[in-house]
């Protein structure tokens, strides 16, 4: 994995694009932290299928409940009881 500076970057985009078509990962940095990635094409196809393929998490399914809106109703009897 290769690792270049935004400026170095931009002056040198054909070559990270071929290192990349090679299978190479080039990170791209701005001061200092990791800002972009040029990856492979396989790479990004990966990539692209595991987030098509995220299962819906808790927060997901309850945003997605029908009645979201709706109050709904509290049993008020009180409650039975149980012998564990």
């Amino acid at each position: 994995m290769s690792e270049v500076s935004l400026q170095d970057a931009e002056a040198d985009l054909a070559k990270l694009v071929e290192l990349a078509a090679h299978g190479e990962i080039v990170r791209i940095t701005r001061d200092g932290l990791t800002v972009a990635a040029i990856v492979p094409p396989e790479a990004a196809e990966v990539a692209r299928n595991a987030v098509a393929s995220r299962k819906p998490g808790l927060v997901d399914l309850l945003m997605a409940f029908p009645g979201g809106d709706e109050e709904l109703e509290r049993n008020r009897s009180a409650p039975r009881d149980v012998d564990l």
